[in-house]
């Protein structure tokens, strides 16, 4: 009768270390989880930067070029351009936030997506969304 409790208590145990297992790797799980969210998020806000200062540096470069200098560039980020030499990149989708970077040039407030055509005229900086 010994060895019966003997062999159910081996079993009892057996199932507290599975079960101890399986809960280590859940919590591992859930960590590698919240993990990858934030890197995910992070590319995100990365590619935004990167978007940001390249539009930057184009109407930067269109500044400097003098009257009549233009550049086209596309982007897929909704770019708003503040009249303090800001800009704001942030996904059509609007849904981890805004990038923001600066520029040296004088320019009013536009909101823009896709096609952008950057103009120097008489000194300004002109966007507008290029068609065609």
């Amino acid at each position: 009768m010994a060895i019966i409790a003997r062999k159910a208590q081996v079993s009892m145990e057996f199932l507290f270390a599975i079960g101890f297992v399986l809960f280590v790797f859940i919590l591992l799980l859930g960590f590698v989880f919240q993990r990858k969210s934030e890197l995910v998020d992070t590319k995100d806000f990365l590619d935004k930067k990167a978007e940001c200062l390249r539009i930057a540096s184009l109407i930067s470069s269109v500044y400097s070029g003098g009257d009549g200098t233009a550049a086209k560039i596309k982007t897929n980020y909704l770019v708003t351009i503040y009249n303090y030499s800001i800009i704001g990149v942030e996904s059509i989708a609007n849904l981890t936030g805004e990038a923001r970077c600066y520029f040296v040039a004088e320019t009013e407030s536009y909101n823009l997506t896709n096609n952008l055509l950057i103009k120097n005229e008489d000194g300004s900086i002109i966007l507008t969304n290029e068609t065609g």
